[in-house]
C-alpha cells in the first residue's frame, strides 16, 4: 500500500478519501473504522495530537455500533490505541489505564491475539516509569504471548501495515535487561532466543 511505499502524501489522501466515504455511508462501523485508520497513521508518522483526536472519534462511533460483538472488538482496539498514543506523549500512567481496559475486554471475548500488544505496551510504560518488577512481569507475559500466537501476530502485521512498526519484544527485552537491571547475562539470554527464532523462521 501507500504507506508501505512510503507514499505518505498518497496514504493521507486515501485516509482522508476513506473518511468521506464512511460519513457520507452513514454507518457507525464504517466512521469508526476509517478515523481508526487515521489515527494510527498520524501515529506511525509521529502526529500525536491528530492521532489522539481521530482516535476518539473513532470510539465515539464505535460506541454507536449496535453489535455487541463488533463494538466490544472496536473498543477493546481503540483502548489499545490509545495507549499506544498515551505512551508515546509521555502519560504512561494514563497509557496503562488504557491498556488495562482493552486487556478487560479482550480476555472477555477469548481474543487472545492482541494481548501481546497490550503487555508490551503495559511493560513499555512501566519501563519508562522504572517500575522495573512489574515491567519484567509484564515483558514475560509479553514474550509469553508472542511465542504462543507468533503466526497470528505475524498475519495481522502482514494484514495491516499499522500494526506495530516499533522495536520487536525481545529487543525491548535485551535493552531492559542490560540498561535498567544492569543484567548482561540476562540481556545476552534474551538475545541468543530471539537469534534462535530468527533462525528457525528461515526454515
Amino acid at each position: 500500500n501507500y504507506f508501505q511505499l512510503g507514499l505518505l502524501d498518497c496514504a493521507f489522501a486515501y485516509q482522508e478519501e476513506s473518511i468521506e466515504i464512511a460519513e457520507k455511508s452513514g454507518s457507525p462501523l464504517l466512521k469508526s473504522r476509517s478515523f481508526e485508520q487515521s489515527s494510527v497513521f498520524y501515529l506511525s508518522i509521529n502526529k500525536l495530537p491528530e492521532a489522539f483526536t481521530n482516535a476518539q472519534t473513532a470510539l465515539e462511533f464505535g460506541e454507536k455500533v449496535t453489535d455487541e460483538k463488533f463494538k466490544f472488538n472496536i473498543t477493546s482496539r481503540l483502548s489499545l490505541r490509545l495507549g499506544n498514543i498515551y505512551r508515546k506523549s509521555g502519560e504512561y500512567e494514563k497509557a496503562i489505564d488504557h491498556y488495562k481496559k482493552a486487556q478487560e475486554i479482550y480476555e472477555k471475548i477469548d481474543f487472545k491475539t492482541y494481548l501481546y500488544q497490550i503487555f508490551r505496551g503495559q511493560a513499555l510504560a512501566n519501563i519508562a516509569l522504572k517500575d522495573n518488577d512489574l515491567a519484567q512481569q509484564q515483558l514475560d507475559e509479553a514474550i509469553k504471548q508472542y511465542e504462543t500466537f507468533r503466526q497470528k501476530i505475524y498475519e495481522e502485521s502482514n494484514r495491516n501495515s499499522f500494526f506495530d512498526t516499533e522495536q520487536g519484544i525481545y529487543d525491548v527485552a535485551v535493552d531492559f535487561a542490560y540498561t535498567q537491571l544492569s543484567d548482561a547475562k540476562q540481556a545476552l539470554n534474551y538475545a541468543e532466543i530471539n537469534r534462535a527464532r530468527g533462525l528457525l523462521d528461515l526454515l
